[in-house]
C-alpha cells in the first residue's frame, strides 16, 4: 500500500496521486455487501463477482485513506466530495456530514 506509506510520511501529494488511480469495483453493489453467485452464472460473471468482491474492501481502504490524505493537505472540499460519493445519494449521512472549518 504505497500511497498509505507517503500519506505517513508526510507526502500527501504523493499519496493522492496513488490512491486517486486504485480502481473501483465494475459492480457497485460489491461496496454495500459481498456479492452472491446468481442462478444460471456463467463461469466470465462468477469470475467477475469474485474480482469485485476482492476489490471492493482495497477500494474502500484506498478512498478512506484519499480522504485522510485531502485533509491532511487541508483540501476539504475534495475530501468531502470523496466522502460524500461513499455515503451515496440515499446515505443516512449524506449532507450531514461537513468538514470542520480551519481544520
Amino acid at each position: 500500500n504505497l500511497g498509505r506509506s507517503f500519506k505517513d510520511l508526510g507526502e500527501y501529494a504523493k499519496a493522492v496521486e496513488l490512491l486517486a488511480e486504485v480502481p473501483a469495483p465494475m459492480n457497485k453493489d460489491s461496496l454495500k455487501a459481498e456479492l452472491k453467485p446468481a442462478e444460471n452464472e456463467t463461469p466470465e460473471q462468477a469470475k467477475q463477482r469474485d474480482a469485485d468482491n476482492a476489490a471492493a474492501p482495497l477500494y474502500r481502504l484506498a478512498q478512506l485513506e484519499l480522504i485522510r490524505s485531502y485533509r491532511l493537505q487541508k483540501k476539504f472540499p475534495e475530501a468531502a466530495a470523496i466522502l460524500d460519493d461513499a455515503l451515496g445519494k440515499e446515505g443516512e449521512l449524506k449532507g450531514r456530514v461537513k468538514p470542520r472549518a480551519g481544520g
